[in-house]
């Protein structure tokens, strides 16, 4: 058990998680009116740490959301659920959210993917969303007859913690590159979603600007993976589901993996492996997921041939790297609902 003071929100010594805690309840203190007495929340999670499942968000939600609650939710907190996960996103990172002033945040350079798929998602339900501000773009139903199994490699990758450099790089890279755009083009596009959807935007005309770089191949590439990703691979695998066209969906998760290793630069052997086994395993699609650098892969699957295809895919993890199983799991989950709050019905939520 720890204890955060509203006077003096510090991390405690000996407890690295408590981090994340001082600093959503610092916060949450600077914007809002300071809550009249404490909360005491117990927390309780199945899911293995530092393995890319998003427990770091997770907390990060819930205290938020549990020190807000003794606030009486102030009016100025009347978000829907995509905007308290924007929100949510900008108190782990440290960015600013509207007119909400940030700070450092944990240390690490993310955005509010996790917060979203902990906030928005539905049951049963593949949900596509544009972060930035987070927006719901489409979602589809993910045939009952499917399955994910999901595999933490047992190699660990803490956000604010052994990963925290390479994870902060990759961000780094991309807010660079758009930054020499707008030098050279004197606009103001904030992220590389932005820049690619500007009016003068060119592929050609960026790349000759990375060329001058010293580090231009990583530039570019970093620049491939996200517009290939964004704009190709993303649509391309949620309208394969549409159309129930589960070869092509494979072939597009496939490539979404190639370009994390060969251009993104966040794998691991591990993780790899695991990816290109349990499509040999006979996976419908694989993925890692995460931050990277370690973590955890997907394996999409037929509900009936789950408990064959986890024993498999896990005898041949085994064999390749013994040395993990001590900390590598595996599990089957589906699709559900996003957070609750028992007993209260926020507006818009």
């Amino acid at each position: 058990a720890i204890a955060i003071l509203y006077d003096n929100p510090n991390p405690v010594a000996g407890h690295s998680w408590s981090r994340y805690v001082a600093t959503v309840v610092s916060r949450l203190l600077r914007h809002f009116p300071r809550p009249e007495r404490g909360v005491e929340i117990v927390m309780a999670s199945n899911l293995p740490g530092a393995s890319g499942m998003s427990s770091s968000s997770a907390l990060v939600i819930s205290i938020a959301l549990g020190v807000l609650a003794m606030t009486g939710f102030p009016p100025e907190l009347s978000f829907t659920r995509e905007r308290f996960a924007g929100f949510a996103g900008a108190l782990e990172s440290g960015a600013d959210f509207e007119h909400l002033k940030g700070d450092s945040g944990v240390g690490t350079k993310g955005g509010s993917q996790d917060h979203t798929a902990i906030l928005c998602a539905k049951q049963n339900d593949l949900g596509l969303y544009s972060y930035f501000p987070v927006i719901s773009e489409s979602s589809i139903a993910l045939p009952k007859d499917l399955a994910f199994v999901v595999a933490s490699s047992g190699v660990k990758a803490s956000k604010t913690g052994n990963a925290k450099k390479k994870y902060n790089l990759a961000s780094e890279r991309a807010t660079h590159i758009v930054q020499l755009w707008n030098s050279v083009n004197e606009s103001s596009h904030r992220t590389m979603g932005e820049m690619i959807g500007g009016s003068d935007f060119s592929r050609d005309r960026l790349r000759e600007i990375l060329s001058f770089q010293p580090d231009s191949m990583i530039l570019w590439n970093r620049f491939l993976q996200f517009d290939r990703e964004t704009n190709i691979v993303i649509p391309s695998a949620m309208e394969a589901v549409r159309s129930s066209n589960w070869a092509s969906f494979g072939q597009f998760v496939d490539e979404s993996q190639r370009m994390a290793g060969e251009w993104l630069g966040n794998q691991v052997e591990e993780t790899q492996f695991l990816a290109r086994s349990a499509r040999e395993s006979g996976a419908v699609g694989a993925s890692s997921f995460g931050a990277g650098f370690g973590g955890a892969v997907w394996a999409l699957i037929p509900q009936s041939d789950v408990e064959t295809f986890t024993s498999v895919w896990k005898k041949a993890f085994a064999k390749k790297y013994p040395g993990r199983m001590g900390t590598a799991t595996f599990f089957t989950d589906h699709p559900s609902r996003g957070v609750f709050i028992y007993g209260t019905v926020l507006p818009g939520w």
